[in-house]
């Protein structure tokens, strides 16, 4: 009877250990299969982003804010991790450099 006392104490105590450890295995999956949804939607956006790039480097140009549109484009392809030296990105930066000079319209509210 000791014995069997014994085995289920230890049964007992192990159990939520292994189930816990089960727990946390499958969180870090979960976290796994989050990061790579988010991470793929991060990457279809800044392509679609991109993609809306007119040639003269600007972005929503359309809106009325060319610069401002422009300057939070921009900012969201770095943050998704295009390259500083990306073709698009200098572009960008070529344009507000450009529309500022000849316009000096950074004075505006949405302006970069």
């Amino acid at each position: 009877m000791r014995l069997l006392s014994f085995i289920l104490l230890i049964l007992f105590t192990i159990t939520p250990a292994l189930a816990a450890d089960d727990r946390g295995r499958a969180l870090k999956v979960a976290d796994q299969k989050l990061k790579k949804l988010v991470d793929d939607a991060i990457d279809r956006g800044s392509e679609w982003l991109a993609g809306t790039q007119a040639e003269n480097g600007s972005f929503g140009a359309e809106f009325g804010h060319p610069l401002g549109g422009t300057a939070i484009s921009v900012l969201a392809l770095l943050h998704s991790g295009m390259a500083p030296d990306h073709q698009g990105v200098k572009k960008a930066f070529k344009f507000m450099r450009r529309q500022h000079r000849s316009s000096g319209s950074s004075h505006h509210t949405y302006s970069a």
